[in-house]
C-alpha cells in the first residue's frame, strides 16, 4: 500500500488495519475449523446482537480495549518525542536515530513472536488452571528471550564502531552510532525480559498494570533520561 500502490503515508494506517482484519479472519477460520480441538465452552456459536451489547460484555470489552489503546498512544507519542529530541541535536542525529530504530524493531520481531506465543500459551494454561504448566511456559519464554537478548546485545556492542558505515559514509553518523549502540545493546537484553513480562500480564488480562508499566517506562524513565543524555550530560 505504501510503496507498491504508491499511496504513501495514507497507505500506512490502511495496511495496519488490513493486517488486523487478516489476523481476525484467520482466528475465526481456525477456531471454526473442525480439525481444531477447542477446550469445552471456549466457543459455541456467534452471540446474538442483543446479548453482545449487554452491559457486562460491553464493560468487559472496554476494560480491555481502552487500556490497550492507551498503551499504544503512550508508546507512539513517546517515540515521536524522542525523534523530536534527536531533531534538536542535528540532522546526523535524526538519521542515526531513525536507522537504529528501524534496526531495533527488526531485531525485536523475534521478541514479538516469543511474546505472542507466551501470551497464548499462558492464557491457555490459566484457563485450565494448570499453574505448573504456566510456570514452565514462563521459564521457557524467559530462557528464549534472554538468549536472544544476550546474542543481540553482544553483537551490537562488538560492532558498534563499524555499524555506522551501514547507515552513512559520514563520520559523524559513525560516532553517533557507536554511542547509541553502547546504550541500546545492553538495554535490548532488558527489553527482551520486558516483552515476556508484558506477555504474561496480557494473558492474565492485567491491562491496567500494562498501561502503568508503559507509562513509567516511556515517560518517567525514557524521556527524562534521553533529554539528560542529549542536552545535559553530553
Amino acid at each position: 500500500f505504501i510503496y507498491g500502490f504508491g499511496w504513501g503515508y495514507p497507505g500506512s494506517p490502511l495496511a495496519t488495519a488490513c493486517s488486523r482484519w487478516f489476523v481476525f479472519f484467520g482466528l475465526v477460520v481456525t477456531v471454526k475449523c473442525k480439525c481444531v480441538k477447542l477446550a469445552p465452552g471456549s466457543w459455541s456459536s456467534w452471540v446474538p446482537l442483543r446479548e453482545l451489547l449487554s452491559g457486562p460484555r460491553v464493560r468487559t470489552y472496554l476494560g480491555q480495549a481502552v487500556p490497550s489503546a492507551l498503551r499504544g498512544v503512550i508508546e507512539e507519542y513517546q517515540l515521536q518525542t524522542i525523534a523530536m529530541c534527536a531533531g534538536k541535536v542535528g540532522p546526523e542525529a535524526v538519521a542515526t536515530h531513525n536507522a537504529t530504530l528501524v534496526l531495533f524493531f527488526f531485531l525485536a520481531g523475534t521478541m514479538m513472536a516469543i511474546a505472542s506465543a507466551t501470551s497464548a500459551c499462558c492464557g491457555h494454561h490459566l484457563g485450565r488452571g494448570d499453574l505448573k504448566a504456566l510456570k514452565q511456559v514462563i521459564l521457557l519464554a524467559g530462557i528464549a528471550a534472554g538468549s536472544w537478548g544476550v546474542l543481540v546485545s553482544v553483537v551490537m556492542m562488538a560492532t558498534r564502531q563499524v555499524a555506522g558505515k551501514l547507515y552513512s559514509s559520514k563520520p559523524e553518523v559513525g560516532e553517533l552510532t557507536a554511542e547509541i549502540f553502547s546504550l541500546v545493546g545492553p538495554c535490548f537484553l532488558l527489553m527482551s525480559l520486558f516483552y515476556v513480562s508484558m506477555a504474561v500480564l496480557t494473558a492474565s488480562c492485567r491491562q491496567i498494570w500494562i498501561v502503568l508499566s508503559f507509562l513509567i517506562g516511556a515517560w518517567v524513565v525514557c524521556v527524562p533520561t534521553s533529554f539528560a543524555l542529549a542536552f545535559r550530560l553530553d
